[in-house]
């Protein structure tokens, strides 16, 4: 089900939609990183 789900609809565009399957450290890395940026911008 997870590899039938659609990457960009499982996690956001700013992750490539590799994110889907990936374990939840990635998950928490890429929101920080999207927290990082939004600041860094």
């Amino acid at each position: 089900m997870i590899k039938e789900d659609p990457p960009a609809y499982r996690h956001p565009p700013y992750q490539g939609g590799q994110g889907g399957s990936k374990p939840p450290l990635s998950r928490g890395a890429g929101g920080i990183k999207d927290k990082i940026y939004l600041q860094f911008n």
